[in-house]
This record gives C-alpha cells, sequence and structure tokens, in this order.
C-alpha cells in the first residue's frame, strides 16, 4: 500500500503545476466551456488514466526501463520523439516562468534573482537520483491537497454570491478536453514508465490517480466561481479570488503554487535531461528567457499546440495490444 501511494504521489506531482494550480488551465480549458467543462474534466481525467495503464503495462511485459526505449519499441518515429523532448523543455520551461511571474508579481522580486533560486534547487535535487523526488512528492503532495480542500471549504461555502455563466459558451469542450489530455501525457508518460517496474496494482494506480485529478479539477472549477471576468483572465486567478479573503490565505495559497510549480519542474526536468548534460544546459538557457515572456500566453499558445502533438503518441500507445 504504501508503494502505491508514493507512485501515486509522484504522477500526481507531475501533474499538478503553475497552470493548474494557479487555475489558469482549468479556466482555459474547462470552466469557460461553462458546466459542460465539468463532462470534460472527467472524460480527459479518465482518457489520461486509461493511456498510463497501457503505458505501464507495455512497459513492464516489456522490460522497459526509460522513456528512450520505450520510444524505441513503441512508436518509432523520430519526429514525434523529438517533439515530446522539446515539450518536456518548455513545459519546464513554463513552471519556471510561472513561479519567476508569481514572485515577482506578489512580492516585488526580480525575476533573475527568483530564476536563480528554483535553478539551485533543481539542479541539487537532480543531481541526486530518482527517489530523492520521489521523497519530495510524497512529502508535498498530501499538503497540496490538504490546503485546496481548506481553501475550498473557506471560499465556496462562506457566501452563496457565485457568478452565472453568462456569455460562456457550452459548445465545443470536447476538443479542448483531449487537449488538455493529449499535452499532460506528455509528461506523464516518461514519468510512469520509469515507475512501471515498481508498479505491482497497474489498475489501482491509474483509477485513484484520475480520480484525485477529477476531484482537484473540480475543486479548483467551482471556485473559479467566485471570480468575476476581470479576474478569470489573470495570470492567477485563484491567487485573485483567495486574496479577497485576507492576505495570509493569499500567501498561504502562494507557498501551494511554488511547491506545486517544484514538484512539477523536479519530475518533468528528470523527464528531459536523465543525465544528459546538455540537456541541463538547454533547460537553463531557455527557462531563462521564458521568465520574460507572458505566463499566461505560453500556456494559452504552447498547451494546445503540444496537446495535438501529444495526441500522436497516444495513438501509437492506443494501437498496441495488450497481450
Amino acid at each position: 500500500m504504501l508503494e502505491i501511494i508514493k507512485i501515486l504521489f509522484t504522477l500526481v506531482g507531475t501533474f499538478i503545476g503553475a497552470g493548474f494550480i494557479s487555475g489558469k488551465e482549468i479556466y482555459l480549458f474547462f470552466f469557460q466551456y461553462g458546466l459542460n467543462g465539468l463532462i470534460g474534466i472527467i472524460f480527459s481525467s479518465i482518457f489520461i488514466g486509461f493511456i498510463l495503464y497501457k503505458t505501464i503495462i507495455i512497459s513492464k511485459k516489456n522490460n522497459i526501463k526509460n522513456y528512450n526505449i520505450f520510444f524505441n519499441k513503441i512508436i518509432k518515429n523520430e519526429i514525434i520523439k523529438k517533439i515530446v523532448n522539446i515539450y518536456l523543455l518548455l513545459s519546464f520551461c513554463v513552471m519556471v516562468s510561472g513561479f519567476c511571474s508569481f514572485i515577482n508579481q506578489e512580492f516585488e522580486i526580480k525575476k533573475y534573482i527568483v530564476y536563480f533560486f528554483i535553478l539551485i534547487i533543481i539542479i541539487i535535487v537532480l543531481r541526486n537520483n530518482y527517489n530523492t523526488i520521489i521523497k519530495i512528492n510524497n512529502i508535498l503532495i498530501p499538503i497540496i491537497i490538504v490546503f485546496i480542500l481548506y481553501f475550498f471549504k473557506l471560499i465556496f461555502f462562506k457566501n452563496n454570491n457565485l457568478i452565472n455563466f453568462n456569455n460562456i459558451t457550452n459548445k465545443g469542450f470536447v476538443l479542448p478536453a483531449i487537449l488538455y489530455a493529449n499535452y499532460n501525457l506528455i509528461s506523464l508518460i516518461p514519468i510512469s514508465i520509469i515507475n512501471s517496474k515498481k508498479i505491482k496494482n497497474t489498475k489501482i494506480i491509474c483509477i485513484l490517480f484520475s480520480t484525485i485529478i477529477i476531484f482537484l479539477s473540480t475543486i479548483l472549477f467551482f471556485i473559479l466561481y467566485k471570480a468575476n471576468n476581470k479576474i478569470l483572465i489573470m495570470d492567477f486567478p485563484i491567487i485573485r479570488i483567495i486574496e479577497q479573503y485576507g492576505k495570509f490565505y493569499k500567501i498561504f495559497y502562494g507557498l501551494i503554487l511554488g511547491m506545486a510549480i517544484i514538484t512539477t519542474a523536479l519530475s518533468v526536468e528528470y523527464s528531459y535531461v536523465q543525465g544528459n548534460n546538455r540537456k541541463l544546459v538547454y533547460s537553463i538557457i531557455f527557462s531563462f528567457i521564458a521568465t520574460y515572456f507572458n505566463f499566461s500566453k505560453l500556456i494559452e499558445v504552447l498547451y494546445p499546440i503540444f496537446g495535438i502533438c501529444g495526441f500522436w503518441q497516444c495513438i501509437y500507445i492506443l494501437k498496441k495490444k495488450i497481450k
């Protein structure tokens, strides 16, 4: 049971990041499509769980230990491999950009100072083995879940003044849900392969993972009810909602945001670098450049594009028969 929890929290830690905890992803891919967005959350989470299930089973049966071996045996398409590597690099850049933007916005600390702070943490962790990342996720993810539940209770039940869905479309939620699932799978698949040998009950892991993602996504979805249209289009809508209840709560949730970014950045960077110093240098250069780009724009532009790219990777996995 303990091993299940460790792997589960590692997958969840890879999934949730700056875009998720800030509420920006939930708004862009689900909330703006009205209550039908809840169907999108459920569909997307179940699809992710199913792809992870097939990936882990395939990896175990073929004795696959890392993404490169998985790719060479299952996908065998160099273009997709390059796209995945680019995504992992850019995903790390988005995490770093989100962290720097948030700290700069809330505490007026220069972005380059924040950048070097988070970079030092990541390099120190990467110098250790993968178990360090698992330990960090096992500490931080339960804390993040408890805090999100607390803020949901604080915000959603404090008053009944909910906004309605005027001027929000109820159409077109299926495609965003598919894109959301596929771009997240680009980073989740390498991590699930690395952990596949440790997973004894694949079905339980994947069901629990999908359930947690549905649960957390739905909570953030309903917290967004408390925002007006001006707040919803901001970089960190959940933070803007929470700060209305006091500075203490805003700082508290800011800690959650920071922890979520670190857990995702560590997992993504480990999947991308895997001991390759040249890739580490690329990460340092491009993540620094990313700090000078608008966080929301990076999510709006990059994530749908990589959702399309990730779709082709999933097609190969879906076509692979499990004997």
